[in-house]
């Protein structure tokens, strides 16, 4: 009995240690708790003490906020293009998606600067071409443009959305059940109660088994005094 305490305090102190050690390290970039991070469609990393999602095929977008009981994650392209995210970004292989409602837009790349109302997108605009968001498929295209793709998107271009790197960048993913979500105090609490319940059931365990041996060394010594 007294080794099995031993073993239940040693193992209770590793655990809170582990648990403090996790909590201090995670200051700095807070640990986010996000369906399916790490199983290959996307990665949490700690940049320059701001917390990274890196989306294979895109790569990296800063965590600006994130509200757990809404579902809704709120991103910042370090690059300050969010429109070169709605073009490249591809969420079909992870739990996310866009927030917002997205309407289909062309993007084109031409060698001359178009007339207005056509507003270049100056983020993904070169000396050597000119990209533009359509709302709709172009029909009169000049020779100089070619069509780079076809996407949903959640909002046309605008000079508003070109100095802001986090516009439209919202994603939302599905809610699992309440009783699911826990946070790290409550996490912290149930692997105490799930490691005393262990060694609870050993005592009970030993305690009965003494008992039984206890009880037929009794009625052992009873017959040999008859």
């Amino acid at each position: 009995m007294a080794m099995a305490m031993a073993i239940f305090l040693s193992t209770l102190s590793i655990t809170i240690l582990l648990l403090t050690h996790t909590s201090h390290a995670s200051t700095l970039c807070p640990a986010l708790r996000l369906p399916g991070a790490g199983a290959g469609n996307y990665d949490i990393l700690c940049k320059d003490n701001v917390t990274m999602i890196h989306f294979p095929g895109y790569g990296h977008l800063a965590v600006k906020s994130i509200d757990y009981a809404a579902a809704t994650l709120d991103l910042i392209d370090p690059r300050g293009c969010v429109h070169e995210v709605f073009l490249n970004l591809d969420l079909s292989a992870t739990p996310f998606r866009y927030y917002y409602i997205l309407k289909d837009h062309v993007y084109v790349k031409c060698s001359v600067i178009l007339d207005p109302p056509l507003l270049e997108v100056p983020c993904m605009s070169r000396f050597e071409h000119h990209v533009y968001i359509l709302e709709s498929s172009p029909h009169n295209l000049p020779a100089s443009c070619s069509v780079v793709r076809s996407v949903a998107i959640p909002f046309p271009y605008s000079p508003y959305l070109s100095s802001h790197g986090s516009f439209g960048l919202r994603l939302t993913w599905r809610r699992p059940p309440r009783w699911w979500i826990v946070g790290e105090a409550e996490a912290a609490a149930l692997i105490l109660i799930l490691i005393l319940m262990f060694y609870v059931g050993i005592y009970e365990i030993f305690y009965k088994k003494t008992r039984r041996q206890h009880v037929k060394n009794f009625d052992a010594g009873n017959l040999l005094e008859e």
